[in-house]
């Protein structure tokens, strides 16, 4: 009785990731429906197999990763607003001294939702509410319980306070979305090859490079720098070239952070050039629309300077 929602949400789950990067809010919301059958399918059979209503609210995160991911990309506050009525439907019942995980899920992908929604309104209230709601997941959940989903809540938690920072200038938040990401990474350091490894290390730059334009400080540049370039130092392009080029851009954010804060070019217009037309090239052979475009305004705002190789390490 099972193998047949599980299948048709594994099928869903499968060709919405290989979507995704289309760019099609319509395709988003296809997807989404898609799901509906097969989640019905497994509530109607929590009678029978105990089993069936833990896999019918996974089912409905894993609708709700999806329209999270589409709706961060095209900034779509209609799916963002879809995305956290499923986590809250996902959520309800669940019981956090008995279900652990699965309401530790549930209620970091409402967080997600929360902060994702109050980033595109750019909104600090909203984003402060999100903050707290995911802070609140870390209070009831330990790293023991599950690793990995610790390391994502970490990781969504720092998201919150990256945006918050965003929305308000404030070092403090940027001080402690890198904080949240160090605690990310102690359980991502030896999973290479997971995605949500080279988004942290990324973001953490990221934080670095933010607050060192807010308070001018280079020493804190300095230390993005160096810890994206060992990331890409165990990073290979052919095996992972989306991470790779991501990485890419986000280094030449810091070039730019470091010409904006010291007013002299010492080299690193020409580095950020390079760093972003690697990028450029692997975004537009993956597909990955949203991502060439902020590759290529990168690029124009940096204007024509001479090709040099893109760092590797």
């Amino acid at each position: 009785g099972l193998a047949l929602p599980l299948a048709e949400v594994g099928i869903a789950a499968i060709e919405g990731r290989a979507r995704m990067a289309d760019g099609d809010a319509q395709l988003a919301r296809v997807t989404a429906a898609r799901f509906s059958t097969p989640i019905v399918g497994l509530k109607t059979l929590t009678r029978r197999c105990r089993a069936a209503r833990l896999l019918a609210v996974e089912a409905r995160l894993v609708r709700c990763d999806l329209l999270l991911g589409w709706g961060a990309r095209l900034k779509d506050r209609d799916l963002l607003q879809q995305a956290l009525n499923e986590a809250e439907l996902a959520a309800d019942g669940l019981d956090p001294a008995y279900e652990p995980v699965s309401w530790a899920r549930a209620s970091a992908a409402r967080g997600q939702a929360m902060a994702l929604l109050g980033e595109i309104g750019g909104e600090i209230e909203p984003l402060a509410e999100a903050v707290n709601a995911l802070a609140d997941v870390l209070n009831d959940v330990s790293r023991e319980h599950s690793p990995l989903d610790w390391a994502r809540v970490q990781a969504a938690l720092a998201q919150g306070l990256q945006a918050l920072g965003e929305a308000g200038a404030s070092e403090r938040a940027y001080e402690q979305a890198v904080t949240c990401y160090d605690r990310a990474a102690l359980v991502l350091k030896d999973l290479p090859a997971l995605p949500l490894r080279a988004a942290v290390a990324s973001n953490r730059a990221l934080c670095l490079a933010r607050s060192a334009e807010l308070t001018g400080d280079l020493a804190v540049l300095d230390a993005a720098e160096t810890a994206f370039r060992i990331e890409l130092t165990n990073l290979s392009p052919a095996r992972d070239p989306s991470a790779w080029a991501l990485l890419q851009v986000n280094l030449a954010r810091l070039y730019e952070a470091r010409l904006d804060i010291t007013g002299r070019d010492r080299g690193e217009r020409a580095a950020a050039a390079t760093a972003l037309t690697a990028a450029l090239e692997v975004f537009s052979e993956q597909g990955m629309r949203s991502l060439s475009v902020i590759a290529a305004e990168a690029l124009e705002r940096l204007g024509p300077t001479p090709r040099l190789r893109p760092a590797a390490g």
